[in-house]
């Protein structure tokens, strides 16, 4: 994986608008989708209102961008990986700010999952605060 972090910092340095690699990305998902009409009006809906906050919000609806984006990493379709540079560089910057905000308001542990003792439990909710837990299997 570590030629796909060099390919993200290489795409986040690259001299170049959000808005001309979402044309250049537009253009490539019209002439991959021309015969899918849900496809090309959510296209259509990606052109005219996309803007670089929505990057988490569209990548994860339920339309095609995530999974082309996660099949073309998955292939290691460099060309199509920089088509989606204005996507990826959003996203990115993104979730640096959701993350830098998290670490400046609170902290917050989390626990790997593995397997604990009624007694380890109880200490967990008793003695440090411990308000969640996605699912305990005793």
């Amino acid at each position: 994986m570590k030629w796909f972090s060099l390919l993200i910092n290489l795409l986040i340095d690259m001299d170049e608008t959000n808005e001309s690699s979402k044309q250049d990305w537009i253009l490539k998902v019209k002439k991959l989708y021309k015969n899918d009409e849900k496809r090309l009006r959510q296209i259509a809906e990606i052109e005219n209102n996309y803007n670089s906050l929505q990057a988490v919000t569209l990548y994860t609806r339920d339309m095609f961008v995530y999974d082309l984006l996660n099949t073309m990493c998955r292939q290691r379709n460099i060309e199509w990986i920089v088509s989606f540079r204005f996507l990826i560089v959003d996203l990115y910057r993104q979730l640096r700010y959701e993350q830098q905000q998290q670490q400046e308001s609170s902290t917050t542990i989390f626990y790997r999952g593995q397997l604990m003792s009624h007694d380890e439990v109880d200490f967990l909710q008793k003695e440090t605060a411990f308000n969640h837990c996605n699912a305990i299997h005793y």
